[in-house]
């Protein structure tokens, strides 16, 4: 029994709206397939959030080093983007895109489903 407000109530009858009514109901099973592919979203959402940040960065150092290379004859800078392009900055970007058109593609998904 618990209490609430002085007044007992059986326990079971306080978890009765959380509880699924039967292993096939239709309804619990989409609630869940709908908090799992809400959480996938939010999940790729962080994911995409972080990897702009250092899309920006790398894009920076691109800028630096371009404004190095015109302006103070330097090429050192852009040399190393140069460097990195092939095995840092095109993995990057291509995850990047693959992420966001996915996480488009899930959210379309989950609003036909509501």
């Amino acid at each position: 029994m618990t209490r609430i407000l002085s007044i007992e109530i059986p326990t079971w009858y306080t978890l009765a709206p959380f509880l699924p009514r039967a292993p096939s109901d239709v309804l619990f099973f989409s609630r869940l397939k709908q908090g799992l592919l809400q959480k996938v979203i939010n999940t790729l959402g962080t994911v995409l959030t972080f990897n702009f940040f250092i899309i920006i960065i790398f894009f920076t150092w691109f800028i630096t080093g371009v404004g190095a290379q015109f302006a103070l004859d330097n090429v050192e800078i852009i040399n190393a983007f140069r460097g990195a392009w092939d095995v840092i900055i095109l993995p990057l970007l291509t995850t990047h895109m693959t992420l966001t058109f996915l996480s488009y593609g899930l959210e379309k998904m989950a609003k036909s489903d509501a």
